[in-house]
C-alpha cells in the first residue's frame, strides 16, 4: 500500500509538472496567474468547463479540452483567448479566397485592357469590312504597306497590299481622285501570296482593264462602285476577308 501511495504522489507531481509546461506554452505569463490565483479567483476559473482527469482520458486529450474551454469562455480569470486550428485554418482559407479574388480581379483588368488595346488597334482596319460599299478615306502617308500591316499585323509576310481603287487611277484619270484617298487604310485589301498570281494579277487584273475602255472619264463613285463588284467576287478570300 506504501508503494503505492509513493507512486500515487510520483504520477502526481509529473503530471503538475508536464500541466505547468503545458500552460506555459499555451498561455505564457497567465499560466503562473492561473496557478496562484486565490481562492476568489479559482472560483471564477472554476467557471471554465475544466475536464476532470480520468482513466478514460489521456493528458494530451485534456489540455487541449481545457484550451478550447479558455477559447470559449472568452478569456475569463485573464486567459487570452487563442484560436483553435479550426478557427486558424479558417482565417487563412478565408485570407487565400481574397488574394485568389484579387489576382483573378488584377488579371480581369489586365484582360479588359488588352482587349481594349487590341480593339483600338483594329477598328480602323473593321471599318472596311463592317461597310458593304467600297470607300475612301484619309492618309497622312504615301508608305500604304505600313499603313495597312499596322492595321492587321498578323497578316504581315503572307499578303500583298492591294488598292481597292487601283494606284493608276491617279495618272489615268487626275483630279478625280487625291493620294490620300488612294493611300487610305479603307481603300487597302491584303491578298494572299498563294492566289496572288490568280485573283489579283489576273481576275482583278481583267476587270480592272475593262471598267478602263468602257469607262474614259468615270466619277469617284463610279470607281468605288467597281471596286465595291470586286470586293464582292473575291472579297471572301481577301487576308482579312471583306466580305462573309
Amino acid at each position: 500500500l506504501k508503494v503505492m501511495l509513493k507512486l500515487y504522489d510520483t504520477l502526481q507531481e509529473k503530471a503538475a509538472k508536464v500541466l505547468e509546461a503545458r500552460m506555459l506554452d499555451l498561455y505564457g505569463e497567465h499560466a503562473f496567474d492561473m496557478l496562484k490565483a486565490p481562492a476568489a479567483s479559482i472560483e471564477t476559473i472554476q467557471t471554465i468547463q475544466t475536464p476532470v482527469v480520468s482513466k478514460k482520458h489521456s493528458f494530451s486529450e485534456v489540455v487541449p479540452n481545457f484550451h478550447n474551454s479558455a477559447n470559449k469562455s472568452g478569456g475569463q480569470a485573464g486567459i487570452p483567448p487563442t484560436p483553435d486550428n479550426t478557427e486558424i485554418k479558417q482565417i487563412e482559407q478565408a485570407n487565400g479566397q481574397t488574394d485568389k479574388i484579387s489576382d483573378l480581379s488584377s488579371e480581369s483588368n489586365s484582360l479588359v485592357a488588352y482587349n481594349t488595346s487590341v480593339d483600338n488597334l483594329n477598328s480602323s482596319s473593321e471599318r472596311q469590312f463592317n461597310n458593304s460599299q467600297a470607300q475612301f478615306g484619309k492618309s497622312t502617308t504615301k508608305n500604304y504597306k505600313q499603313t495597312f500591316f499596322d492595321a492587321n499585323p498578323s497578316t504581315e509576310g503572307k499578303v500583298v497590299v492591294h488598292h481597292a481603287v487601283e494606284q493608276q487611277v491617279l495618272k489615268r484619270y487626275p483630279g478625280v481622285v487625291n493620294e490620300s484617298e488612294i493611300h487610305s487604310l479603307e481603300n487597302l485589301r491584303g491578298i494572299p501570296k498563294e492566289i496572288n498570281s490568280d485573283i489579283h494579277l489576273s481576275k482583278i487584273r481583267k476587270e480592272w482593264n475593262k471598267f478602263y475602255r468602257l469607262n474614259p472619264s468615270p466619277t469617284k463613285e463610279q470607281l468605288l462602285e467597281k471596286a465595291t463588284a470586286i470586293d464582292n467576287k473575291f472579297g471572301k478570300q481577301f487576308n482579312p476577308p471583306v466580305r462573309d
